[in-house]
């Protein structure tokens, strides 16, 4: 899957002979949807294929992978005020969103099984550090990725009117694989090792969104 999509970019990017405008030109999403596909093929993975716990961008090539995004965004600030230019800005927020959910979605694997109450070999209280980042760090990943769900939708909604944008981003069968990521299992993993913490260690965990309530 991973190579036909790359294959599909490159041909996109063949036919648009698209190279970034800068300079306050023109730049329509379609040309900034392929200029972001390049940089995808460059770290071998894709918007269209990303999703939580299967295909994301490595830790070790997320901070370059990010800044990169940055570089790209500036230029398209630079370019004619257009709808084009809202939906592209836009879907760079939702792409730097992906990623942050990936990287922390990935340093709490990183901690390992340490770090979760029913990974079927028991927890003790001295454990807390690790099952508290874990649920941290996923609790980051959740509130980031269902932000970047929330923005997906909107963005098809409100920007119909932006040439080949809703058969760029995907509809229906066609939307991106990170609507299918494992959210409820990551909603879990967090309620679990905070419910342990506090009925086993006396430990009250409150995160952001109780907070806010």
């Amino acid at each position: 899957m991973k190579n036909i999509w790359i294959m599909l970019i490159m041909g996109v990017i063949a036919l648009n002979a698209c190279s970034f405008i800068g300079g306050g030109g023109d730049y329509s999403f379609a040309e900034g949807f392929a200029d972001l596909a390049v940089l995808d093929a460059q770290y071998n993975v894709s918007f269209k294929e990303e999703k939580l716990g299967k295909w994301m961008v490595t830790l070790e090539d997320v901070d370059t992978f990010l800044e990169k995004l940055r570089e790209i965004e500036k230029n398209v600030q630079e370019t004619k005020d257009s709808r084009d230019k809202e939906a592209l800005l836009i879907f760079i927020d939702i792409r730097k969103g992906m990623i942050v959910a990936g990287k922390n979605y990935q340093l709490a694997q990183n901690i390992g099984d340490i770090g979760l109450v029913q990974d079927g070999a028991g927890y003790s209280c001295g454990e807390a550090k690790y099952i508290l980042d874990t649920a941290y760090l996923l609790n980051q990943s959740f509130v980031t990725a269902r932000k970047v769900i929330s923005a997906l939708d909107d963005l098809l909604y409100q920007y119909q009117d932006v040439e080949q944008l809703q058969e760029l981003v995907g509809l229906n069968q066609n939307k991106t694989q990170f609507y299918k990521s494992p959210l409820d299992e990551v909603s879990k993993t967090i309620r679990l090792n905070h419910e342990a913490l506090e009925k086993n260690c006396k430990i009250r965990v409150v995160t952001k969104e109780e907070k806010d309530l």
